[in-house]
C-alpha cells in the first residue's frame, strides 16, 4: 500500500487511542473520542476537499477501489476484516423507474485516525490545523 504498512498503524493508533485523554480538544484526539461512523462526504470537508477529491485519494493509497468506471467504491479487504470500515447496499427506484443500487462506505473512527496519519504524513493537514488558520495573540 504505497509504503504503508497498515496493520502497523493500526495497532500504534489503537495503542495511542487507550492513551487519549477524554478532553483532548486535537483534531486527531477528537475522532479518538468518537463513537460515531462517517461517510467520506461527512468528513472530506474537514481537509477542504470534495467527496470526489478524497475518495480518488484513498483509491490511490489502496485504502477502498474501483471495479469499473462509475462503480462503487469498494474498500479495501484489510480495512473491512479490520473492522475500520462497513458497506452499506441500497437499492432505489431510479428517474426512469427501474431499481437502481448504490452502496455507501461507513469510516469508524479509528479508520479516520489512520487516514489523517496517512494524509499527515503526506503534509496534508485539516483545515483547522494548517499554520494560515492559527491565530495569533498579540
Amino acid at each position: 500500500m504505497h509504503g504503508y504498512d497498515v496493520e502497523k498503524k493500526y495497532m500504534e493508533a489503537m495503542r495511542s487511542a487507550y492513551k487519549v485523554k477524554a478532553d483532548d480538544k486535537t483534531y486527531r484526539g477528537r475522532l479518538l473520542n468518537s463513537d460515531y461512523t462517517l461517510r467520506v462526504s461527512d468528513f472530506c470537508g474537514d481537509y477542504g476537499w470534495s467527496t470526489r477529491k478524497m475518495n480518488k485519494w484513498m483509491g490511490d493509497h489502496g485504502i477502498q477501489y474501483k471495479r469499473a468506471k462509475g462503480a462503487c467504491w469498494i474498500p479495501s479487504l484489510m480495512w473491512e476484516k479490520l473492522g475500520l470500515v462497513y458497506m452499506e447496499n441500497r437499492d432505489y427506484y431510479g428517474r426512469n423507474g427501474m431499481i437502481q443500487f448504490s452502496c455507501v462506505n461507513y469510516w469508524s473512527p479509528m479508520a479516520r485516525v489512520l487516514i489523517y496519519d496517512l494524509l499527515r504524513s503526506e503534509g496534508i493537514l485539516p483545515v483547522e490545523e494548517r499554520e494560515e488558520n492559527r491565530c495569533v495573540s498579540m
